[in-house]
């Protein structure tokens, strides 16, 4: 296909890519801080357990530490279930 366009068409496709290409690579260089870092206190926040208790990060945390999962929803994967539910 690309032996029939013409040379004006072939050096617009070759721009066309080389523009998308540098644009990504400019675009994926940007750092965006998301979240806490490693290391860093979480807030002191408190929530509802299964028997309507409140209880707080401090209350669950043991000796070495505590792991905090969140995640939005499961119910598409069974393989999510399995392992977060």
């Amino acid at each position: 296909m690309f032996d029939k366009l013409t040379l004006k068409a072939k050096i617009t496709a070759v721009l066309a890519t080389m523009l998308l290409l540098f644009s990504h690579s400019v675009l994926a260089n940007k750092k965006i801080a998301v979240g806490p870092k490693l290391g860093d206190i979480a807030p002191a926040i408190s929530a509802i357990n299964s028997h309507k208790a409140r209880v707080t990060l401090k209350q669950l945390r043991g000796d070495k530490g505590l792991i905090l999962v969140f995640f939005r929803s499961a119910n598409w994967c069974p393989y999510c279930q399995k392992h977060l539910l």
